[in-house]
């Protein structure tokens, strides 16, 4: 089951005109020097600013001496709180045309109060780490089991899919019969993975 959604904005990412106001959420602030997520994060971050966007960086988390001078880079910097209605005031505020969640974890956090209060805004998932998969095969590996027998560490994470309409990898290929035999993926696939 693919789920549509006709109110969301339809559009290629090398057209980014259309989202002149991003907001990527993150778990952690980017650190290029601390992990190759945080060097891809750096990446992604500097193509948004090159399209002469209104680019936020949002994060739960404490400042690192290692974080990037985001407002150096001309990228607005934000500290939202978890489980607080200060993010809804945040996001309304904000009124982001596109925005990104840079795991599962946020996505879970934050996502059904931006569907909420932004449901014209396109939600992305950047999955660059997968890590569920890697316990999942290591796992199946260790207890001698198919890996389709490890569903339960990795259903939680696929059901995100279902509520996005865009998922962003580099490495979905290369996991796609992982998925396929971990499960039915179309059941869980977003309308289109970039």
């Amino acid at each position: 089951m693919i789920r549509e959604n006709p109110s969301a904005i339809r559009c290629t990412f090398t057209d980014m005109k259309v989202f002149d106001n991003i907001l990527v959420i993150g778990k952690v602030w980017p650190e290029p020097s601390s992990s190759a997520a945080g060097t891809r994060m750096m990446q992604l971050l500097n193509l948004f600013k090159s399209k002469n966007t209104k680019l936020t960086f949002a994060c739960t988390a404490n400042t690192s001496q290692h974080q990037v001078d985001l407002k150096a880079l001309d990228i607005i910097a934000a500290t939202i709180e978890l489980n607080s209605d200060s993010f809804n005031d945040f996001i309304l505020d904000l009124k982001p045309t596109l925005v990104i969640f840079d795991r599962f974890m946020t996505e879970e956090q934050f996502g059904w109060r931006v569907m909420e209060h932004c449901p014209n805004a396109l939600r992305v998932l950047n999955t660059e780490d997968m890590h569920f998969l890697r316990d999942a095969r290591h796992k199946a590996l260790k207890n001698g089991k198919s890996i389709g027998r490890m569903q339960k560490v990795c259903l939680p994470k696929l059901s995100t899919w279902s509520r996005l309409e865009y998922v962003s990898t580099c490495t979905f290929v290369s996991v796609y019969k992982t998925l396929k035999k971990l499960c039915n993926i179309n059941s869980y696939a977003p309308m289109n993975v970039i």
